[in-house]
């Protein structure tokens, strides 16, 4: 008798999967920062597919939804956020992404460094998710409309389709926030938009440019930031990029110059698929960089980004930290790439770069040493 082999699937528990997934408190944002990524995605996928939409065409909106207050005349800008509301004109929840939506791991966008489990920050962050999605099936719109919960995963599945004239638009809307993450969420739109920019400011960066970001706050309606405008205040000038190679394992640097006014600490980032993970202030760490570097009569604030596809294979699902050993072992010295040998390698070529800048303040550094032994410690010559 012949057996025939069979293959079943391994199912998923959400309550589970969520337990299992690790985001720090200080780090509620980054349910923001996923959902806005998502919508950018959307975007580019609708680029490439259409070819009567471009960049220029491309929007994204956010929303901080504040908690409501007792008091009719109090100051509702002042008030918590507990929620956001994402909207895009991007592709949609097709069939394809819907399909990867419902799988968690998927591998569906894995060339864009995505490890198809973002979405679950939003409900580490929030209670509740709901997605309302116009896409575009076999020449016709279609939509869909869902609820995305911690106890139920996708559930209230609606789809319509037939005489829906409006224009392909998704809508995130994250509600209900944990009281664990509720009091580190930023209150300010000035703060989510800088911290959204630095967080996506790779794709500010790249070839053709990022989708105009609109920040808006329903407790203040004359509030209305764009990413777009903030990027133009925030870049001091072109960026420089520089290489190197550890283990002949290759990593790019970034170097830019930023006004001070916006953030005014010099730090280098740690980036993985076009998003940064970890920041290292640059305070002690180089000779005479302190204080804003003065260009033309102007502060400035260093910002390096250190990118590799390394550094994207090693990153955490929840992208908030490098499966990467601190420092090397006996075992594993000159074989295993460790933190402490990127950022050694990474320190020494913003030393490089910044020297020119930092010149005088290295001069003025070892005359006032100079004259410290001289005069008050003689006993050092």
């Amino acid at each position: 008798m012949k057996r025939k082999k069979k293959i079943e699937e391994m199912g998923t528990n959400l309550k589970g999967r969520l337990k299992n997934t690790m985001l720090p408190k200080n780090k509620a944002i980054f349910s923001l920062f996923e959902a806005v990524v998502n919508s950018i995605h959307s975007i580019d996928e609708r680029i490439n597919s259409c070819n009567d939409f471009t960049i220029e065409d491309a929007k994204i909106v956010v929303i901080l939804n504040r908690e409501l207050s007792l008091n009719i005349d109090s100051d509702r800008s002042l008030e918590d956020i507990c929620g956001f509301t994402i909207t895009d004109n991007g592709i949609g929840f097709n069939k394809e992404n819907y399909k990867s939506f419902k799988t968690f791991d998927s591998e569906y966008k894995a060339s864009l460094g995505c490890r198809g489990v973002g979405r679950l920050t939003w409900l580490k962050v929030f209670n509740k998710s709901h997605v309302d999605s116009r896409y575009m099936e076999n020449g016709s719109i279609k939509e869909l409309n869902f609820d995305f919960l911690p106890q139920t995963g996708i559930s209230n599945i609606s789809e319509t389709s037939g005489n829906i004239s409006e224009e392909l638009q998704t809508t995130i809307t994250l509600s209900d926030v944990n009281p664990d993450y509720h009091k580190t969420l930023p209150k300010s739109a000035e703060t989510i938009a800088k911290q959204l920019l630095e967080h996506c400011i790779w794709y500010f960066l790249r070839d053709g440019g990022a989708p105009d970001i609109i920040i808006r706050d329903d407790g203040d309606s004359s509030v209305e930031i764009s990413l777009i405008d903030v990027y133009d205040n925030y870049m001091a000038s072109s960026s420089k990029r520089d290489t190197f190679k550890i283990y002949d394992v290759e990593f790019f640097i970034t170097h830019l110059f930023v006004r001070s006014g916006t953030n005014s600490e010099h730090t280098l980032s740690f980036c993985a698929a076009d998003r940064t993970v970890l920041d290292e202030p640059l305070t002690n760490k180089i000779v005479g960089l302190f204080g804003p570097i003065e260009i033309d009569n102007e502060s400035y604030a260093y910002k390096g980004y250190v990118t590799s596809d390394f550094l994207s294979e090693s990153v955490t699902p929840e992208r908030t930290f490098f499966n990467i050993s601190a420092f090397p072992s006996e075992i594993t010295k000159g074989v295993e790439i460790t933190m402490q040998e990127i950022k050694q390698e990474a320190l020494a070529k913003v030393k490089s770069f910044l020297y020119k800048y930092l010149e005088e303040n290295i001069i003025e550094g070892k005359e006032r040493l100079c004259s410290f032994i001289a005069n008050k410690a003689p006993r050092y010559q």
